[in-house]
């Protein structure tokens, strides 16, 4: 398995104190499984069925480059069968040491930046482990969600993780929030350094801010049944 064996060439990196990587790239496939009994939508439950369905079947794909302390989660558009936004940003930029956020969202043609602290969460690590492409991981859940589930990778000392899923003592393999999942794939060394560079085209706006902006254009989808129809869009940043 090419995933697998990156990662073991990334653990012998790690361990050769005369290798020295300048950065990496993992690739994550995102998963979505729906419950058209819980969506939503305007035209009726055949409408809901068919776009859960096409949804679940269609497979996107990321890159998370990390180097220097900073790491850029982006869609890799090349590798995915669907371009579809869950919402949480096309591209999410993490300065580990500046404690820095930035979320860039494309909307209707523009572009929006939101600029936060980094979230503190709040992780029970339970006793749980599972290999995920040639790592030993361990379960997290994210305290007062039980809908938001990580395994991360102890042996793998990088912060950093898919979407804004970081911070644990190891790389964030694998994150399921609701019905989203993303699931690590592939590890590429790299022996030159990666630039990655903090985001500054766009409008600046809150969280709150992009939320309204999305819930105006588009009208409020809920999972749970409440709806005011309108495009699905799950908002998880």
């Amino acid at each position: 398995m090419r995933g697998a064996a990156s990662l073991v060439a990334l653990l012998l990196l790690s361990a050769t104190a005369a290798a020295q990587p300048k950065g990496y790239e993992f690739t994550y496939e995102q998963t979505m499984k729906l419950d058209p009994q819980k969506a939503s939508l305007q035209g009726g439950d055949a409408d809901a069925e068919f776009i859960m369905n096409l949804l679940g079947n269609l497979k996107s794909y990321y890159t998370l480059t990390y180097a220097g302390g900073k790491s850029l989660f982006e869609q890799n558009s090349a590798m995915s069968e669907s371009t579809f936004s869950t919402g949480g940003g096309d591209k999410v930029y993490v300065d580990f040491e500046e404690q820095q956020v930035v979320h860039v969202s494309s909307f209707l043609g523009r572009t929006f930046l939101i600029e936060e602290s980094m979230e503190q969460r709040s992780w029970t690590i339970t006793d749980e482990h599972k290999e995920i492409a040639g790592l030993n991981c361990t379960k997290a859940v994210l305290n007062d969600s039980v809908q938001t589930v990580v395994w991360f990778a102890a042996n793998t000392p990088i912060p950093a993780g898919p979407n804004t899923y970081y911070g644990l003592p190891g790389l964030v393999a694998e994150a399921s929030i609701g019905p989203l999942t993303y699931t690590l794939t592939e590890v590429k060394v790299l022996t030159k350094t990666p630039t990655i560079k903090k985001p500054t085209k766009g409008k600046k706006v809150t969280r709150e801010e992009m939320q309204n902006i999305i819930l105006k254009k588009t009208g409020q989808t809920n999972l749970g049944g409440n709806s005011t129809g309108g495009a699905i869009r799950i908002i998880e940043m």
